[in-house]
């Protein structure tokens, strides 16, 4: 790496002038990301179940040390999202080996869970869906079969 590069990556905050990464501030770097690759690809139209598939794929890679490919893939996805952005700390992570180990791992992690609440809120929204549909059902047959309340005569 060169000095330019090693320079670029300490004004980010990623790397201490000993060129050893700086993990909190990766960490978070890599969760501001992940949440933000997540919301691009659910504003493209992608669902929570395509984006739990990735996740997945991203997660092999990871457990694979194929961090270059995770950090390639994600780029190519996401500007397919958004044409007009990159994923910032995600293509500085890639100038440095430990920063974009890093970056990676915890990139994957926090995709992971945000796919995993994603999932979480999905199945509760589909229970609650469920539930008031089976309200509706009910209080529409009760209407149905209620004896009427019609006018007496005297």
């Amino acid at each position: 790496m060169n000095q330019a590069d090693k320079e670029y990556l300490q004004k980010k905050g990623l790397l201490r002038k000993d060129e050893t990464a700086v993990d909190w501030a990766i960490q978070e770097a890599a969760m501001k990301e992940a949440v933000i690759f997540a919301g691009a690809l659910l504003e493209k139209g992608n669902g929570v179940m395509e984006l739990q598939t990735i996740s997945l794929y991203l997660d092999e890679l990871a457990a694979k040390r194929h961090f270059m490919h995770v950090h390639l893939y994600v780029q190519h996805v996401f500007r397919n999202c958004r044409p007009d952005r990159g994923l910032e700390y995600l293509d500085v992570a890639s100038l440095h080996e430990e920063v974009l180990f890093l970056s990676v791992t915890y990139f994957v992690f926090h995709l992971g869970i945000l796919v995993n609440r994603m999932n979480e809120v999905k199945k509760s929204l589909d229970v609650s869906k469920i539930i008031a549909e089976q309200n509706m059902k009910a209080a529409t047959g009760a209407q149905k079969t209620a004896p009427g309340k019609g006018v007496q005569k005297k």
